[in-house]
C-alpha cells in the first residue's frame, strides 16, 4: 500500500543489534521498477497529473526523474507512452495504484528477460486479480520491449554510480536485526528481505514528500519481502549527474521508520486474504468522515483501511517489544492522534493478548481472527465520534 507520511522527523528508532545474525537483507535496485516509473513520469505528460505530480511538476529535486525523462520523453506520443497513460487513468479508476503493478513486478524476471521467476499464482488472492493482470500482462511486455528498444539498460548503466551512492545511502540506515526482530514478533520466517531503491519513482517537490511500497513474494521456499522506496531528500541542482555526491536518500529517521512500515505489509497482507468476507462483514463502519481522512492517506477502501491499521499496529508493538517505549508512544501520536486511525487503541489493547500467550498463539496469523473481532465493538456513531474527538497519547 502507497504510504505518505509528512511528520517522521522526530521518530528515531533505536534499535539493538542481534549477535552473529546471519544477514539476509538486501538493498539493490531493480531495472523493472526503474523501466515502470520511467514510463509512468512519460504518462503523466498525457494525463495532466497523475499521484501527486502533473506535468507542471518541476523534477529539478529528483535528479533521476529529470535526467530519464528528458531522455526518453519523445516516447510520450509513442504506442508505449499512450498505452502507459491508458493503463494507469484505467487503474486509477478502478481505485488501484502502481503499488498492484509493483507486486506484479517483483515476480517478473529480470528485463530484457520476460516472464516470470515466480508463479503467480502465488500473489495474495483477491476478487479483481484476474481482471487487472488481464489488463496488465499485455503492458508488462510492451515495458520489455520498450526497455529493449529504448536502451533503458544503457541509461540505467550510464548513471550506475547514481545508483551504487543510493543503495549505500539507504544501507548505512537500515536498522540492525530489524530482519529478526519482525519475525520473532510475527511468529513467521522469511527467507530474505530486500530494500529497492528507486532514484526514477517521482515525488511532488515538497519537502518531506516520499513514495514506499512493500510488495511480497510467495514461492516454495516461503515468503520474500520487498520494500520499494523513493528519495525522500530533496537535492540542490547540480550542473551534471556526476556533480552529485548525496543522492536523495540521505535519510537515517525515514529509511528507519519505512522499513518497519513497509516489511511490515509482507507479515500483514497475506493472511488477510482468507479473511476478506470477514472484514467486509464491517464495511458499515466506512463512514463518511472516516473516509475523507483515510483518503488523505491513499487509502480508498474499507479493505485498506484494515490493512493500513493492522501495518501500523505492527510498528507500535515491534517498538514496545524492542522496549523503545518513546518511538512507541511517538507512533500512537503520528497515527492514532494526526492521521486518525481511529480503531488502533481498541486493536493494541487486543493484540496484547496475542503477546501474553505466544504458546496459543505461535504467529500473528493465528491470532487474526481473534484481533478482527474487535470491529464488533464499534457502531457507524463510534466511529464518527472517534473521527472527530482526534487522540492524545496519555
Amino acid at each position: 500500500m502507497l504510504l505518505r507520511i509528512w511528520l517522521y522527523a522526530c521518530l528515531l528508532l533505536s534499535l539493538p543489534a542481534f549477535s552473529q545474525q546471519k544477514p539476509r537483507l538486501t538493498v539493490t535496485w531493480s531495472p523493472n521498477v526503474e523501466t515502470y516509473y520511467i514510463l509512468e513520469r512519460i504518462a503523466v505528460e498525457r494525463l495532466g497529473n497523475y499521484g501527486y505530480i502533473s506535468r507542471e511538476t518541476s523534477n529539478a529535486h529528483q535528479p533521476m526523474v529529470k535526467a530519464a525523462f528528458e531522455a526518453f520523453k519523445s516516447y510520450k506520443d509513442s504506442a508505449i507512452g499512450i498505452k502507459a497513460a491508458a493503463l494507469l487513468d484505467t487503474l486509477r479508476k478502478r481505485k488501484t495504484f502502481n503499488d498492484y503493478i509493483m507486486e506484479v513486478l517483483v515476480y517478473t524476471q529480470p528485463f530484457p528477460d520476460t516472464g516470470f521467476r515466480y508463479p503467480l499464482s502465488g500473489m495474495k488472492q483477491h476478487p479483481e486479480n484476474d481482471t487487472l493482470l488481464s489488463i496488465l500482462k499485455p503492458f508488462l511486455r510492451d515495458m520489455q520491449q520498450f526497455y529493449v528498444t529504448a536502451h533503458v539498460d544503457e541509461f540505467l548503466q550510464r548513471h550506475r554510480r547514481f545508483y551504487e551512492g543510493a543503495v549505500k545511502e539507504v544501507a548505512k540506515d537500515i536498522p540492525p536485526g530489524i530482519d529478526q526482530y519482525m519475525e520473532q514478533y510475527y511468529g513467521e520466517t522469511v527467507p530474505s528481505f530486500t530494500v529497492l531503491v528507486n532514484p526514477t519513482m517521482p515525488i511532488a517537490p515538497v519537502e518531506g514528500d516520499f513514495r514506499g511500497i512493500g510488495p511480497s513474494v510467495m514461492t516454495s521456499k516461503g515468503k520474500l519481502a520487498f520494500m520499494i522506496m523513493s528519495t525522500s531528500v530533496m537535492l540542490p541542482v547540480q550542473p551534471r549527474l556526476e556533480d552529485y555526491q548525496h543522492f536523495g536518500f540521505d535519510n537515517p529517521e525515514h529509511t528507519r521508520f519505512l522499513t518497519v512500515h513497509e516489511f511490515g505489509h509482507s507479515f500483514v497482507n497475506p493472511h488477510v486474504t482468507p479473511y476478506l468476507d470477514t472484514i467486509a462483514q464491517y464495511s458499515y463502519l466506512f463512514t463518511d468522515s472516516l473516509q475523507k481522512v483515510m483518503h488523505l492517506q491513499d487509502i480508498y477502501s474499507w479493505e485498506g483501511c484494515v490493512i493500513e491499521h493492522l501495518v501500523r499496529l505492527g510498528e507500535i508493538r515491534v517498538a514496545e517489544y524492542m522496549k523503545d517505549t518513546q518511538k512507541a508512544k511517538d507512533l500512537r501520536q503520528l497515527h492514532i492522534g494526526t492521521y486518525r486511525f481511529i480503531f488502533m487503541p481498541a486493536l493494541e489493547e487486543k493484540i496484547k493478548v496475542y503477546e501474553r500467550n505466544r504458546r496459543r498463539y505461535p504467529s500473528f496469523k493465528a491470532f487474526l481472527p481473534e484481533l478482527l473481532s474487535v470491529f464488533k465493538t464499534f457502531t457507524p456513531a463510534k466511529v464518527d465520534e472517534a473521527v472527530k474527538a482526534g487522540y492524545q497519547v496519555q
